[in-house]
């Protein structure tokens, strides 16, 4: 059983006097699916997360969390056409 054994592990390290953060990922038998689906769902939980510390509604986190990413997106596509 432990052969089909699905994971994903995002380590993040972050340097304060940097202003600068690290991300690692680590994923072993996953598809690209498996790796959206535990986005979603690690997002929702940052999401619930942010609402427990920052008062801000979910609806309100998910939604800049949403923007971010659009804005990645452009942002990706402009240095590749650069």
């Amino acid at each position: 059983m432990e052969e089909k054994k699905k994971h994903i592990e995002i380590i993040i390290d972050m340097d304060k006097d940097k202003n600068a953060q690290e991300v690692h990922l680590i994923a072993h038998k996953v598809s690209a699916r498996d790796l959206v689906s535990g986005y979603v769902a690690a997002a929702d939980s940052i999401a619930e997360a942010i609402v427990r510390n920052g008062g801000e509604s979910k609806s309100h986190v998910i939604s800049s969390m949403a923007l971010a990413l659009f804005a990645l997106s452009y942002q990706k596509e402009e240095e590749t056409n650069a």
